[in-house]
């Protein structure tokens, strides 16, 4: 399993989708865009582990995570999420109809399912 190649792209699809949510505001998407690079390194991290919490080695398994920690660790990411669009919030208000957290916990879902049918796809 190629665990580098697995991130990489599904953190692509995770700031493509983020900036399909962003809407039409090139404000949104501009924030949108620097969230999903600023937050790489979080969401990499996350699905890293969940990836070797898969892996059918002992050992390499002990360095991972249950896909329920990282379920965990992606609502603590909520508020990180929700503080990174607080200079937009007003524009998501009008915009997308939508208060600053809501408009982040659909960000997160976003990538919980994008990761949930990673998994899905690697345990056949």
């Amino acid at each position: 399993m190629d665990l580098t190649n697995i991130k990489d792209t599904l953190l692509s699809e995770f700031a493509n989708e983020l900036a399909v949510l962003a809407g039409q505001s090139t404000e949104v998407i501009a924030v949108a865009k620097d969230y999903a690079n600023d937050s790489k390194e979080v969401y990499g991290t996350i699905i890293e582990s969940a990836l070797k919490g898969l892996s059918p080695d002992p050992a390499i398994k002990a360095e991972g995570i249950s896909y329920a920690e990282a379920k965990i660790d992606l609502v603590r990411e909520t508020e990180v999420c929700a503080a990174a669009f607080k200079s937009v919030e007003q524009i998501i208000a009008s915009d997308l109809e939508m208060d600053v957290k809501t408009f982040a916990q659909k960000a997160i879902a976003i990538f919980e399912n994008l990761a949930a049918n990673l998994f899905v796809s690697l345990k056949g």
